[in-house]
């Protein structure tokens, strides 16, 4: 243990089994341990790619609804704050995963092109999250889809979204936590696409080497 916290550093020793622990509060977690229990008895059963997509269709209708909400109570002020608090539980969800990937996985990739994907999809739902939340909180005049635009613009060109006067500290912190958060799954791809192209050199460079001998 002593060993491990000098060579690792105390606080990188520390943040590790702490991004573990964080990570078993949301779904995403759950999803990809069940994904993993399945996968060691059958074939890969696209748990994740389902959760992926059960996400986006949730985030896609709550937002088509959120200016006519199907029951009235869902306009009331404690169910839009819940509402809100669940969107950001989601944005969270896809920060701590990228973390936890990152930091405490670092997994040989399988297929590059297919996790590029899905990063792509996690900006997007980054971006439809927090129009949500920001709905919710009255931090934005514009429509539903105009905001999941502007939101995935402001993330892209890294600058603050843009929010009514009107907007509470909690509609702030989203706009500033939807920023971090997608400016770092973009550093992701960034680097995805650097270490693809890098693996691809060295595979050329060892078949000509190969084929020389």
């Amino acid at each position: 243990m002593t060993r491990s916290l000098l060579s690792d550093g105390l606080f990188f020793s520390l943040f590790q089994p702490s991004i573990k622990f964080i990570s078993k509060f949301f779904p995403g977690f759950w999803v990809n341990s069940l994904y993993e229990f399945l996968k060691k008895k059958e074939p890969p059963c696209g748990l994740s790619d389902l959760y992926v997509l059960v996400c986006l269709i949730l985030g896609a209708l709550w937002l088509s609804l959120i200016n006519n909400p199907p029951m009235p109570f869902m306009s009331s002020y404690s169910a839009r704050v819940v509402g809100a608090c669940f969107a950001v539980h989601l944005m969270t969800d896809i920060f701590v995963f990228t973390l936890k990937w990152i930091f405490v996985d670092t997994p040989p990739v399988e297929d590059v092109r297919r996790s590029l994907f899905f990063f792509f999809i996690n900006i997007f739902e980054i971006a439809l999250f927090s129009s949500v939340a920001l709905f919710l909180l009255c931090c934005t005049s514009k429509s539903p889809w105009c905001a999941v635009y502007e939101s995935l613009r402001s993330i892209f060109k890294i600058e603050l979204f843009e929010i009514s006067d009107r907007c509470t500290r909690a509609g702030k912190f989203v706009i500033h936590f939807q920023l971090i958060t997608g400016v770092l799954l973009i550093l992701v791809v960034i680097a995805g696409l650097a270490g693809s192209i890098r693996k691809g050199k060295d595979e050329k460079g060892a078949k000509t080497g190969g084929e020389k001998n």
